[in-house]
């Protein structure tokens, strides 16, 4: 069984798609597709037998800041992409800790906002009926040698919406 969650993003000029087993790297320039395999992404094997998890880990949403990748996956988290080592890496903050243990389920949303990273996710709450809290973590990168690492700098409710919202894309707007 294949599945088809995948993500896309442009840095450098090249087009970035983040699928479950692989990310691919297209260069329209150079008409030429490179496709890169990250087995350490998937989990474990269920049986002897050798089948793989169908609920492996699933990218599912990407965003560039500063032309590097960034990507949520649905069992490590929040990564960026080592466009160097060609390699998922975890953003994690300056002492090697996550930086948030937020759930496919509420992250909701990916954005750059003034060369930051823009994490919104929903909680539910019960106010005059059933709405969702819109919370974001705004999050500085720095880079740290070969790394990259994250400082919250800010987290909050942002406003209330009805639980039947959804994001369908989150653009950051400057005055």
């Amino acid at each position: 069984m294949r599945n088809t969650q995948r993500c896309s993003a442009s840095v450098e000029g090249k087009v970035y798609i983040v699928e479950i087993n692989e990310t691919s790297v297209y260069n329209p320039r150079e008409g030429e597709v490179e496709r890169m395999v990250h087995n350490h992404m998937v989990s474990h094997t269920l049986t002897e037998g050798g089948i793989k998890d169908m609920f492996a880990d699933m990218p599912h949403l990407v965003c560039v800041v500063e032309d590097v990748l960034f990507a949520f996956f649905s069992e490590t988290g929040l990564m960026w992409f080592d466009t160097k080592l060609k390699m998922w890496r975890r953003l994690l903050d300056r002492d090697g800790k996550r930086l948030t243990e937020l759930s496919t389920f509420t992250l909701k949303a990916l954005a750059e906002h003034d060369g930051k990273l823009v994490v919104l996710y929903l909680f539910g709450i019960f106010e005059m009926g059933f709405n969702e809290r819109v919370q974001c973590e705004l999050v500085s990168l720095h880079r740290a040698g070969d790394r990259i690492c994250g400082t919250v700098d800010w987290s909050g409710a942002t406003g209330t919406v009805p639980s039947s919202f959804h994001f369908l894309h989150c653009v950051a707007v400057s005055s």
